[in-house]
């Protein structure tokens, strides 16, 4: 974790700080603004997608993040930022076209289901009922597959917040 830190924001040496240029900077924020807007249509809190989805490579994504993390001055933005930034760990490698999904059948087909009831008078205490008559039917591998991920995706999104902690908590350290 340390190495990676040092990778994106050391110099030559371990406590000689690397100059992050101006360049690097509106690329880390267009970055950015491409996994925000990526992330807009995509429902990344629940579903693992494939890692190669991602509009840009997921590396050069978390360089951005800890750039943009290391320069920004709007403490909405900044919240925002260590709030949504771990999302990106729901994007994992080999998970292939076939998102997986925590009940092994796409939740977002259940939600509008639900709501297309609601619209037409026909209220459903819960989504029993898609399921008993198949309107959802859940996929026993997507599930399994989901579950067997669900342990690397915990880790990688604790690891992502850790980094961006880091991140500010060496900003404001440094101004004290």
């Amino acid at each position: 974790m340390l190495r990676h830190l040092r990778q994106t924001f050391g110099g030559s040496k371990e406590s000689e700080p690397k100059v992050i240029t101006k360049q690097q900077i509106q690329t880390a924020y267009a970055l950015m603004d491409a996994w925000s807007k990526y992330c807009e249509g995509h429902n990344v809190t629940i579903q693992i997608i494939d890692q190669e989805e991602l509009p840009y490579p997921k590396a050069a994504i978390l360089n951005a993040m800890l750039i943009v993390a290391s320069v920004e001055k709007d403490l909405d933005r900044m919240k925002a930022l260590r709030t949504c930034g771990p999302f990106l760990a729901y994007f994992q490698p080999d998970v292939g076209k076939e998102v997986l999904w925590p009940t092994g059948a796409d939740t977002m087909t259940i939600a509008t289901c639900l709501e297309d009831a609601q619209k037409q008078g026909i209220e459903l205490q819960d989504d029993t009922v898609l399921w008993m008559t198949g309107i959802v039917n859940p996929d026993p591998d997507n599930l399994r597959r989901y579950q067997e991920t669900v342990p690397s995706v915990k880790a990688e999104f604790a690891h992502i917040g850790d980094l961006l902690d880091r991140v500010f908590q060496s900003r404001f350290q440094a101004k004290a």
